[in-house]
């Protein structure tokens, strides 16, 4: 008797935001290659255009509540629902101490320590069977308390958690790629291409990261070096004094291969916190600045941001700066590592 095939698995993949659905991406290109089904379903319509990619393979569905998340679950009828990250359940708060319906396996990427039971703003899904978290296990420990981090994490989540090592872990592109990106973007042979990407509290309406930048790189432009800086930014975010300056120029809605090709052909990436932009760097080998809000910001302790960098900072895999560090300390520092 002929063996019938096995039917392929079903994965969902559920995002926050772009840092957490590059992490998706990455584990759905990968188990795509091994013979899975995989849709996604997005918090944002305005990241849509990531997943570009799949467009032809998956579904790709917006859930702006509870109900509509809950609908497509039950339409799509997944084996497996994956959560970018686990805090995706604080914006559909029904959801937060059960899932929205049964589900065979569920469990979270997850590249923070934010597991935290003492303050409503740090709701997880406690309900996941694993979380698997998107760091190396180094890093993993550099962020506790004990490891000299600032985080604890109660014994309940911690038993559930696997530290599988970066995720998106990528190669460096090679030189003709890198020599393509490079004239695609107008990099002159004798200009020093710096990416930049920024959220949450370094864009939007307060774009203090890219002022810092800008400001740090006016000082070294007047010392006689030719920069050129590509931002990855929403057009709505832009802002029209530093956009006028001719060594700036701004991109929108790069699918995530040309996301990476575009930072992993710099010379140096500047950033704000985020996670899946800087493990990005480090995998391509670029070296990378963390420009993160100050410890007297009065929302520091809800988001930590140089918790969460300070372990890469300390591990020597990236440089740290802080919303009021001296722009000359900072144009000496991208000096440096240019």
């Amino acid at each position: 008797m002929k063996k019938q095939n096995a039917p392929k698995p079903k994965i969902l993949i559920l995002a926050m935001g772009a840092g957490e659905l590059t992490q998706g991406i990455a584990l759905a290109a990968y188990a795509i290659q091994q013979g899975a089904r995989v849709d996604f379903v997005l918090q944002l319509k305005e990241n849509r255009p990531l997943l570009s990619q799949f467009e032809n393979t998956s579904e790709i569905r917006i859930a702006s509540s509870p109900t509509s998340l809950k609908e497509h679950l039950a339409e799509l009828k997944p084996d497996v629902f994956v959560l970018c990250n686990s805090k995706a359940v604080t914006y559909y708060k029904e959801f937060i101490e059960r899932p929205p319906v049964d589900i065979p396996v569920t469990v979270t990427l997850d590249s923070n320590w934010l597991f935290r039971t003492d303050e409503d703003w740090y709701q997880y899904a406690s309900w996941a069977q694993a979380h698997i978290i998107v760091l190396p296990e180094k890093v993993f420990q550099a962020g506790m308390t004990t490891g000299g981090g600032n985080y604890t994490i109660p014994e309940e989540p911690l038993s559930k958690m696997h530290a599988v090592g970066f995720l998106p872990s990528r190669e460096r592109p090679s030189e003709q790629e890198i020599a393509l990106i490079r004239k695609k973007y107008a990099i002159a042979a004798d200009e020093k291409y710096i990416f930049s990407y920024f959220g949450g509290y370094g864009a939007d309406l307060r774009p203090w990261a890219l002022e810092n930048l800008t400001q740090a790189v006016e000082i070294l432009m007047e010392r006689g070096e030719k920069i050129r800086i590509i931002n990855v930014t929403p057009e709505q975010n832009r802002q029209d004094l530093i956009f006028k300056k001719p060594w700036i120029e701004p991109v929108s809605n790069l699918a995530q291969h040309e996301y990476f090709l575009a930072l992993a052909s710099a010379d140096l990436v500047f950033q704000h916190q985020g996670l899946g932009t800087l493990v990005q760097a480090i995998s391509a080998g670029v070296p990378v600045i963390a420009n993160v809000m100050d410890a007297k910001d009065e929302a520091f302790e809800r988001t930590a941001h140089a918790w969460e960098v300070g372990p890469f900072f300390r591990l020597g895999m990236c440089s740290m700066f802080y919303k009021s560090t001296p722009i000359d300390t900072v144009a000496n520092e991208i000096h440096a590592l240019l």
